[in-house]
C-alpha cells in the first residue's frame, strides 16, 4: 500500500514537471527536476488549509484563470505556507498544540490544548490517518497511527500519469478471474444462462469503472495492540469500502430480492454521471461505491471475497509474517531508514493478517448459523475454490470487448 502510494506520488510529480517543461523551455532552464521535487514536497508536507480568498487577495482575472486552467477555485478554499506552525512535529495521540485559521483576519491562531511543562516538545496532530509516511514522510514509530493496505488481485494504475492502453488487455484478463468464481451459482454460468450471463456482463462493466481507484480496494484499521502476539481484531468503518467492493464481487442476480441486475445498472449510471464534467483522466476516486447489505447469503459471499483478497495479498509477501519483521526491527537502529522500512512493512502485513483473521472469524459465525438453520446446502451460500472455465464465446469476448 505504502509503496503504491509513494510510487504514485513520485509518478505524479514527474508528470507535473514534464508538463511544465513541455510548455515552457524557460521553466526547464531555470528549474531543475531536483529543485522542483524539493519545492513540491515542501508544499505537500507543510501547507495548511486556508481561505476563502477574495478580490483583495488577487485580481478577479487571476482568480478566474486559476479556476479555468487549473480547476482550482481558491475563492472557496486554498492552501498556504505557515511559518512556525509548519515546524511542529506531528503525533495524533500525543499532540498538545492546536491551530485554527481565522478567516476574518486571514491569520492562523496557535494555542496549547493542554498544560505544557517547560522544555516539553510541542506536537500538533496531522489527523488520525494511515498515509502519514506516504504524504508527510514520517511515522509515529510507536504503532499509534492507523494502518492501511491494498487488497486487490489485479494491477492498479494511475490514469493521470500512465497510459491506460498499455495495461487495458492485461487488466481485462485480471477482471475475468474475479468473474470466474461464480459464487452463488452451483453450476458455472455459461452462455445458456441468459439472465445470469447478462448480470455477469454488467458486473464486469462496473468493475472496469472502479478498477483503478485504489480506494475501492483498500482498507484502513485503527491502531492495534503493540504486542505482536496479540489476537485482538480492531475493526472500524475503515473497511467499509473494501467490504462494499467484496459484495459486488460476490453478487448474484438473485440478490436484493431479485433486483441485483437493476442495482448494477443504477450504480453504473451513478458513476458515469459522476464522471461528467470531471477531467479526462478521472479515476473515480471521489465516488464512494455503496453496495448495501443484503441477505445472509450475500454477506457470506462478501466475507469469502474479503478472505480471498487478504489471503492472496499475503501470498505476494512470499510467506513473510508480521512477527518475523517485528523481530527483525529489534536488531535495527530505531528511526533509521531500514527501521522505518521494516516498521511500514510490519504495519501493512499486520493489517492484512488482521483482515484475514477477521474474515475467518465471521465465516465461523456464518457457518454455525447455517448449520443451526439447516441452510448448509443453500445455493445462496455456495462458493467454489476452483475457477469456472472460459470456454464459451461470450466469456471469451469479455477479455477483448
Amino acid at each position: 500500500f505504502f509503496y503504491f502510494l509513494v510510487s504514485r506520488r513520485k509518478a505524479e510529480i514527474e508528470s507535473e514537471y514534464k508538463s511544465f517543461t513541455n510548455v515552457s523551455s524557460e521553466f526547464k532552464d531555470l528549474v531543475s527536476y531536483q529543485e522542483y521535487i524539493a519545492a513540491r514536497l515542501n508544499v505537500q508536507t507543510r501547507a495548511f488549509p486556508a481561505g476563502p480568498l477574495d478580490d483583495r487577495d488577487a485580481s478577479r482575472e487571476e482568480l478566474e484563470l486559476y479556476k479555468e486552467y487549473l480547476g482550482v477555485d481558491i475563492q472557496q478554499s486554498c492552501s498556504t505556507m505557515v511559518p512556525v506552525v509548519d515546524c511542529l512535529n506531528g503525533h495524533h495521540t500525543k499532540h498538545n498544540v492546536q491551530y485554527k485559521y481565522l478567516p476574518e483576519t486571514k491569520k492562523y491562531y496557535l494555542y496549547a490544548s493542554e498544560e505544557i511543562s517547560e522544555g516539553s516538545e510541542l506536537f500538533a496532530s496531522y489527523g488520525d490517518r494511515a498515509d502519514l509516511y506516504a504524504t508527510y514522510g514520517f511515522v509515529n514509530g510507536d504503532f499509534s497511527e492507523r494502518t492501511a493496505t491494498l487488497a486487490a488481485a489485479h494491477t492498479i494504475i494511475d490514469r493521470r500519469v500512465v497510459s491506460e492502453q498499455k495495461y487495458v488487455l492485461e487488466q481485462k484478463k485480471q477482471i475475468l478471474r474475479y468473474l470466474q468464481f461464480d459464487d452463488g451459482y452451483k453450476n458455472c454460468v455459461t452462455d445458456d444462462h441468459v439472465v445470469a450471463m447478462e448480470f455477469k456482463t454488467l458486473k464486469r462493466e462496473l468493475l472496469l469503472l472502479i478498477l483503478n481507484d485504489y480506494k475501492k480496494w483498500s482498507a484502513s484499521l485503527p491502531a492495534r495492540d503493540k504486542d505482536p502476539e496479540s489476537t485482538s481484531i480492531p475493526i472500524d468503518d475503515g473497511i467499509n469500502q473494501l467490504v462494499s467492493t467484496c459484495r459486488l464481487l460476490g453478487l448474484s442476480h438473485r440478490d436484493y430480492d431479485g433486483t441485483a441486475t437493476e442495482v448494477l445498472r443504477e450504480k453504473i449510471r451513478e458513476i458515469e454521471e459522476a464522471k461528467k464534467g470531471a477531467p479526462h483522466d478521472y479515476n473515480g476516486e471521489t465516488y464512494f461505491l455503496v453496495m448495501k447489505r443484503g441477505e445472509k447469503g450475500l454477506e457470506y459471499r462478501a466475507v469469502i471475497w474479503l478472505y480471498r483478497l487478504a489471503a492472496e495479498s499475503l501470498q505476494k509477501w512470499g510467506g513473510l509474517s508480521s512477527t518475523e519483521i517485528h523481530d527483525d526491527m529489534a536488531l535495527l537502529v530505531p528511526n533509521s531508514k531500514k527501521w522505518i522500512a521494516a516498521y511500514i512493512k510490519y504495519q501493512e502485513l499486520k493489517t492484512l493478517e488482521t483482515l484475514k483473521l477477521y474474515a475467518e472469524h465471521l465465516l465461523h459465525q456464518y457457518n454455525d448459523d447455517r448449520k443451526a438453520a439447516g441452510d448448509e446446502d443453500s445455493e445462496d451460500y455456495f462458493y467454489r475454490n476452483d475457477l469456472c472455465p472460459v470456454n464459451t464465446p461470450k466469456l471469451k469476448a469479455m477479455v477483448y470487448e
